[in-house]
């Protein structure tokens, strides 16, 4: 059994900053994605988001039953943020290397399209400030172009897409199974 763990922080519906725990255990067995500690109407449409955005790259459960657990309390109307961070530790838990991501403290935030794409961060400012009052030293996500009120002790990271995370260490990845071609 296969086993990661990342953390994240997002604001909750009065803006106090939580940190959010996401870990994932993987075993051999019927290609099934569980997910825990949150709502399952929610949990169903973002384990569809992440799982259709990983395949979308070439990643398939291939036999593989995952559960994911969400630990902490999460505001129920930005679930969709977690997108990112559930992208992360399901790749980190496949043994999957993401040169792209700092290794100091940091959290990762985004929503994902089908295609892999992280959508713009709504509201930056909330969140880097939720992510500076916890310490946090980078925040990973796709901002805009100008970001106003940015936080002194949180520095982002900007990222489009999925295949950002590996695009520093063009060469290592391209032997993994991540990048193959796609059927057209």
């Amino acid at each position: 059994m296969d086993y990661a763990a990342v953390q994240t922080v997002l604001p909750d519906g009065a803006g106090v900053p939580t940190e959010l725990k996401l870990e994932v255990a993987i075993k051999t067995g019927i290609p099934e994605f569980h997910v825990t500690g949150i709502p399952p109407s929610r949990a169903r449409s973002l384990s569809d988001r992440v799982l259709c955005a990983l395949q979308m790259h070439g990643i398939r459960l291939n036999h593989r039953t995952l559960t994911l657990n969400v630990e902490g309390d999460p505001d129920p109307r930005l679930l969709e943020l977690l997108d990112l961070p559930v992208a992360v530790v399901l790749l980190q838990s496949m043994g999957y290397f993401m040169p792209a991501l700092p290794r100091d403290r940091h959290v990762c935030l985004g929503k994902l399209s089908l295609d892999g794409q992280i959508r713009i961060l709504e509201a930056p400012g909330r969140i880097l400030a939720a992510a500076d009052y916890l310490e946090v030293s980078y925040l990973v996500s796709h901002f805009p172009e100008t970001i106003f009120g940015i936080p002194t002790g949180t520095q982002p990271i900007q990222l489009g897409s999925l295949s950002a995370l590996f695009a520093k260490h063009e060469s290592e990845y391209r032997r993994t199974p991540l990048f193959r071609d796609r059927p057209r």
